[in-house]
């Protein structure tokens, strides 16, 4: 699994810097990977991506239905400013 999500993470990289024929070569590589262990949470999502890229191109690395963290990944709050954040008294 963790090949496969890697593979995933780089095809939206390779995306993102307008290289589609091997960012489409991974995302189809992350699906088998995602398929072949039945990792079928991961594997829809990983074709969400697929499908948002090849109607979308490069335009669009991650589809807006996924902009959210993956699922079973942690949720993290959003940063405060460095205003708003209380510093350690120095003595």
């Amino acid at each position: 699994m963790s090949v496969s999500t890697t593979k995933l993470g780089l095809a939206v990289v390779r995306a993102a810097q307008g290289r589609d024929e091997e960012a489409e070569a991974l995302l189809h590589e992350a699906i088998e990977g995602f398929a072949l262990y039945d990792m079928r949470a991961l594997e829809h999502w990983a074709l969400r991506y697929l499908a948002e890229f090849l109607a979308h191109g490069a335009e669009t690395t991650m589809p807006s239905s996924t902009k959210s963290a993956a699922p079973g990944s942690p949720r993290r709050a959003p940063r405060r400013s460095s205003e708003s954040t209380p510093r350690p008294a120095t003595r």
